[in-house]
């Protein structure tokens, strides 16, 4: 009774997902629940049909592809979609685990605090706290995994067990719990498993001192050690990974933006469809989440609910020992969501003292500071941790209400009066968003026989990046670009490169060459790529035209246009010269000019990807000039050295003789063996810092016979 009653709500809650499952995406329109649609699918493409493993990206980032291990690191919600998957297709299975999130989050937080309450009524609306907060429904617009927390509760059950009665059944329980716990999002690990595993040993360590039993001890390392062997295939690789410095584009900026605002626990979304239309309540909401315009209140909407705190409250003043870690728990976990400088009312709070001027200081800034800690620019998802602490103490709080009531009526009367106007307030947006899943027709009709590539413009926008991967799930044919959990370093500078061959604005000459029209064709034509897709929603209507009439004048008519899309094909054999391609890739400041002439800054050390037509021996021909003092430069080719220089003055160099192989993309890199390092980011800001270390004027690949080394 108590899931179908989870069941009914989630219905009413997130209507009308449950009556669109085939012809809806729940979530708003082109947002991120299209990447985790695409996860479903690729996991199955990967596993079932491919045989690789989901983390090797061959159909993302075409044509170089990109091994990205936060991929496979956490598959929990891909793994058990398979079934979906196979049978009905990825978006009836998003929409099917969309609601069984709520569902059994519901359900497993109900058991929880009934394991410790011993009340059923309180327990509910224990489950309905943890299930339908704010900041979990928000996440529910696009983040699948973020909303898949059933495991949480679970694992803390047993773990309870676990001391209450450390046999061997509750060591293995809590074991395969915390496996399917770790399994599901790295951001649970974090901001959940971590601190409230951390925080249990340290309570009870003080408090009750069977927290030190041998039996216990025992008990939980056999947990532990179950939950390791169940989970380290997976995240071995992810663990080298980092520590051989191969994840450093997972750390990205925004963070004090992505923190809690102090007043944002006491305001309520702004798609609320009445909270928003009360003048005073929009103002607040207005001042404290400047960033969200829009029904979405961006990361930072974290309202307890004033139902729930009330009962929370109350609970921790009729159970304070009891309910002791969860204070403890629930309020660490709030401060740190504040993330690393104190921000109320929408601005960084600032502290003078003497001369200096900053940021107040919150414990954040030292959090962030740990392994893995550095790439969480969220911390307002602490407030998962938050609301589970206070879900436990609402139960607290109502079994004492409860308590003080005679007959069963009056009590059902208290339990529904609380728990209706405590989903009111949890309201996010109503109905709730949901993005079209009709594909055009032109994708439906492409065989999946041959092997090609599709080249969409423009390229990298968020929505476009992501309407595209949902795309991919149809036509299953390569594409250049995609976005998934952040993007590889490695995978951005030739599908840009590509990118700017069918570009009608031209930036002007670059330290390598950019070709254009059968020169540039003739490269797409090597590197496989069959269409180039104009998206014009994605552009403005100036911008839309006039990229049409030049992919026309340079393609001929499209082969299918409606409103959402014009596809050009790309001749097979375009003519003219197979001109080298030569793609920049990480390290390089943006391009200078001097009288006419480009050039370019490298700091430290640079890349630079080639592609040739026909595989042999080449030689690399580049000048360049250091800044102050002369520096040692040496150039490898794949990782082997074909050249070291002295670089004193302005001059050309010729590197040794090297091999490409033919239609293949190769990585050049140039090290400067006296250099700085860039300094640390305040703020999640950039600057314009520079560590002028070598300038480069002109990059050039030549066939290794002809000699030239002038």
């Amino acid at each position: 009774m108590v899931a179908l009653a989870y069941a009914l709500i989630t219905v009413a809650m997130t209507y009308p997902v449950a009556f669109r499952l085939s012809s809806a995406v729940a979530g708003l329109e082109g947002e991120d629940a299209l990447q985790y649609v695409w996860s479903l699918w690729w996991t199955k493409k990967a596993l079932l049909d491919l045989h690789t493993s989901p983390a090797d990206l061959t159909y993302l980032y075409h044509p170089t592809g990109a091994y990205h291990p936060m991929v496979a690191v956490t598959p929990y919600a891909e793994f058990l979609a398979l079934p979906l998957v196979s049978l009905w297709g990825p978006v009836i299975a998003y929409n099917i685990e969309f609601l069984i999130s709520f569902v059994l989050t519901g359900l497993t937080t109900y058991l929880f605090c009934y394991y410790l309450t011993g009340d059923k009524r309180a327990s509910f609306v224990g489950g309905l706290i943890f299930a339908f907060f704010p900041n979990r429904t928000f996440h529910a617009l696009g983040h699948l995994p973020q909303i898949t927390t059933y495991w949480l509760p679970l694992y803390a059950l047993f773990l309870f067990r676990l001391l209450r009665n450390p046999k061997r059944k509750n060591a293995f329980s809590c074991g395969i719990l915390l496996a399917l716990s770790l399994l599901v999002h790295i951001m649970h690990i974090a901001y959940f498993i971590i601190p409230f595993t951390l925080l249990f040993f340290l309570y009870y360590w003080v408090v009750d001192r069977r927290l030190m039993s041998p039996r216990f001890l025992k008990g939980f390392l056999m947990a532990l050690l179950l939950a390791g062997l169940l989970t380290a295939p997976l995240f071995i690789p992810f663990v080298v990974a980092k520590f051989t410095g191969r994840l450093g584009y997972l750390r990205v900026g925004k963070t004090v933006k992505y923190s809690a605002d102090l007043l944002a626990f006491f305001t309520p979304s702004a798609g609320h469809p009445v909270f928003d239309k009360i003048g005073a309540a929009r103002r607040l909401r207005q001042q404290v989440l400047p960033f969200a315009p829009g029904p979405q209140d961006d990361e930072t909407l974290v309202y307890v609910g004033f139902v729930a705190l009330a009962l929370g409250l109350w609970g921790s003043i009729k159970e304070r020992k009891r309910g002791g870690l969860w204070i403890i728990l629930g309020l660490t976990a709030a401060l740190l969501s504040l993330g690393p400088f104190l921000k109320v009312g929408g601005k960084v709070m600032l502290l003078e003292i003497g001369g200096w001027r900053g940021g107040i200081p919150l414990p954040y800034g030292l959090v962030e500071r740990l392994p893995f800690y550095e790439w969480g620019r969220t911390p307002a998802r602490l407030t998962e941790t938050t609301m589970f602490c206070l879900a436990i103490l609402a139960s607290y709080g109502l079994r004492a209400l409860l308590a003080s009531l005679k007959g069963q009526r009056a009590k059902t009367v208290l339990t529904l009066g609380l728990a209706i106007p405590l989903l009111f307030e949890y309201v996010v947006v109503f109905p709730f968003p949901t993005g079209d899943a009709s594909v055009p027709p032109f994708y439906r009709g492409l065989g999946r026989e041959e092997d090609y590539a599709i080249l969409n413009i423009p390229l990298y926008q968020h929505y476009v990046s992501n309407v595209n991967m949902y795309y991919q799930t149809v036509h299953e044919h390569k594409i250049v670009g995609g976005y998934i959990h952040r993007v590889p370093a490695d995978a951005l500078p030739v599908a840009r490169y590509l990118e700017r061959l069918v570009d009608p604005f031209p930036q002007g000459d670059d330290i390598v060459a950019i070709p254009g029209g059968k020169e540039g064709l003739n490269i797409l034509s090597r590197n496989q790529i069959r269409y180039v897709v104009l998206h014009p929603p994605f552009l403005k209507p100036q911008e839309a035209d006039e990229r049409a009439s030049f992919l026309t004048d340079l393609l001929g008519e499209p082969v299918y246009a409606d409103g959402s899309i014009s596809v050009f094909l790309v001749p097979p054999s375009p003519g003219g010269s197979d001109a080298p391609a030569m793609a920049l890739g990480e390290n390089w400041y943006p391009l200078e000019d001097v009288e006419g002439t480009p050039f370019r800054w490298m700091s430290n050390e640079g890349t630079i990807y080639v592609n040739v037509a026909s595989g042999g021996e080449y030689r690399l021909h580049f000048f360049a000039y250091p800044l102050g003092e002369a520096r040692h430069l040496q150039v490898m080719v794949d990782g082997e050295p074909v050249g070291q220089f002295y670089v004193e003055r302005f001059q050309g160099h010729v590197t040794k003789p090297f091999f490409v192989g033919g239609g293949e993309w190769g990585a050049i890199g140039f090290y400067v063996q006296e250099g700085c390092q860039r300094p640390n980011e305040l703020f999640g800001g950039g600057g314009d810092f520079r560590c002028l270390s070598i300038l480069f004027q002109s990059v050039d690949i030549l066939p290794a016979q002809t000699g030239n080394e002038q």
